[in-house]
């Protein structure tokens, strides 16, 4: 179960680092192959800026022009969740 909880841990370290570098628009394959997982998870993926990746391009994500948008979403997300 340790074992489970670090790789749950590092995932989210490297998502963290994903959102980070996506808004750099520093482009890693390792980094992008997290969209993928993150969608294979069931996970919400938002995109600030211009699609750039083939799971950019599927119809869950969300892509945003600007840092405003993004922030507005997730503001009438979480008022749903409350």
């Amino acid at each position: 179960m340790a074992g489970f909880m670090l790789v749950e841990r590092n995932v989210a370290l490297l998502a963290a680092c994903q959102a980070m570098l996506l808004s750099n628009n520093s482009t890693l394959i390792a980094i992008n192959g997290l969209a993928g997982l993150a969608l294979a998870l069931g996970k919400p993926v938002l995109i600030c800026g211009p699609r750039e990746n083939i799971f950019h391009f599927l119809p869950e994500v969300r892509q945003f022009d600007s840092f405003e948008g993004v922030f507005r979403f997730l503001q009438t997300m979480k008022g749903k969740a409350a």
